[in-house]
């Protein structure tokens, strides 16, 4: 039980007179709470669900923290993992940074112009982080059997990011 849990049962034999209180009328007065007790349980466990869905939102260690809640998973030892895909190396340009814009169209209608980028590579989709499964876990290809995972993933991530699986092996001598 909650710190603000209402037991409506006691509260209701509490709010009855003392001289009605004898064992038959109590149980009575049990009996009517039944339905709101059904309705209070069922109105915290929907509060739960939607605060834990307030906390948890596209951060890291939010969406790792809902990933180890789904099997209740505690130890982030060997739970899920998450880590960024950073995109690194040299970039090329097409004008150097001192010339003028109006030099631009000139570089670009040269014979022998180097063509710099193609629209199909920047417009490719590319995974921006990892998800490390635990291995008790299985996978269907490249993609986890279980679909909470994916469908937690997608919940929390931030829509920019997409993310690629794979299995994590856990060494307990680390």
């Amino acid at each position: 039980m909650k710190a603000f849990d209402i037991d409506y049962k006691k509260l209701a034999v509490l709010l009855t007179p003392t001289f009605l209180r004898q064992s038959t009328f109590v149980a009575f007065v049990r009996a009517l709470m039944q339905p709101m007790v059904t309705l209070y349980d069922k109105f915290s466990a929907q509060r739960d669900d939607h605060l834990f869905n307030l906390a948890h939102n596209g951060q890291v260690c939010r969406l790792k923290h809902a990933l180890n809640t789904l099997d209740d998973i505690l130890t982030y030892r060997n739970g899920f993992e998450i880590e960024d895909i950073n995109a690194l190396g040299d970039f090329v340009f097409a004008y150097d940074e001192d010339m003028p814009q109006s030099l631009w169209w000139w570089v670009a209608d040269q014979p022998n112009c180097t063509m710099v980028y193609d629209e199909a590579e920047i417009l490719v989709a590319t995974e921006t982080f990892v998800v490390f499964v635990p291995d008790i876990f299985e996978f269907n290809g490249s993609k986890p059997a279980d679909p909470r995972i994916i469908s937690t993933v997608e919940q929390y991530r931030l829509v920019s990011r997409t993310a690629t699986y794979r299995s994590k092996v856990y060494n307990p001598i680390n």
